[in-house]
């Protein structure tokens, strides 16, 4: 699972990145009026949906810190029965999946955006 995750990263991060590049170049009209985030239906989603990609991008943050190269070594040895390392594998979990929660918000804003709200 680890190595699906690392070679999963190689496409994610840079899609993602690409992803944060496009949406700062959509809301470059928001740039010239900060006031229009909370003035508009419009605005308020697309501040809910910036505070959630931040969310998201600090998220996988931890989650790529949490898993050390001594720690891949050792769930990938199968020497995974160790307390801490079992410990920070329910933690690297759990980080995934508020990940995938995230990442479908946003998507759901997007789709509210792209509605015309």
């Amino acid at each position: 699972m680890v190595k699906v995750g690392r070679r999963f990263n190689k496409i994610t991060v840079p899609a993602f990145g690409v992803l944060i590049a496009t949406g700062i170049y959509n809301s470059r009209g928001f740039f010239a009026n900060p006031g229009a985030l909370i003035e508009s239906t419009y605005g308020m989603i697309l501040l809910a949906k910036i505070i959630l990609v931040i969310a998201t991008v600090g998220t996988y943050v931890v989650h790529v810190r949490l898993l050390s190269e001594n720690i891949e070594r050792k769930i990938m040895s199968g020497q995974g029965g160790n307390i801490y390392v079992q410990s920070v594998r329910t933690k690297i979990i759990v980080l995934g999946e508020v990940i995938v929660v995230l990442s479908i918000a946003i998507l759901l804003l997007a789709a509210l955006l792209d509605g015309g709200f």
